[in-house]
């Protein structure tokens, strides 16, 4: 509570830092707070447009949330499209938050070949100096896996309430 309520106070405090709406939204996903995850979101990228740490969890959300009034798949398209340009195509978790945006608008090809680029990228250890380029532990592997073989099957992805 004390952690969301400084990100709001300093968001009163200065309405332009974007940084204060990230900050809220993370800590709303964590809530599972959807709703509310995704304004703050929202407002931060409205603030500072080309904001990744913002747009990855933005896309996951509107792509797989488990409360079906916060999805919109071609949002979040345009959102995981964006993040995956930021980083060059070389940043495993935007291209896996592309494959859930991909996958919530029936695109279950390019979802999977998505998710693939960022298992291929981790298996080859992508140069973690590289600008923009965040490769997640090798622990993350196994749900992407997961996905990739329901992307395969036709389906998408929703995220457990």
């Amino acid at each position: 509570d004390d952690a969301l309520a400084a990100y709001q106070k300093a968001a009163e405090l200065d309405p332009s830092y974007a940084d204060a709406f990230f900050g809220a939204g993370i800590i709303q996903v964590q809530r599972h707070q959807p709703a509310q995850a995704v304004a703050s979101l929202k407002h931060s990228l409205e603030l500072r447009p080309d904001y990744l740490p913002a747009q990855v969890p933005l896309t996951w959300l509107l792509a797989s949330s488990p409360d079906a009034t916060v999805r919109d798949p071609k949002l979040a398209l345009t959102f995981g499209e964006r993040s995956v340009a930021l980083t060059l195509d070389r940043d495993p978790s935007a291209l896996d938050a592309l494959g859930a945006a991909l996958a919530a608008n029936g695109n279950f090809e390019r979802a999977a070949q998505s998710v693939q680029r960022a298992l291929d990228l981790i298996g080859a250890n992508a140069d973690p100096t590289a600008p923009g380029v965040n490769v997640p532990p090798a622990t993350v592997t196994g749900p992407m896996r997961a996905r990739l073989a329901l992307y395969r099957l036709g389906r998408p992805f929703i995220d457990a309430p």
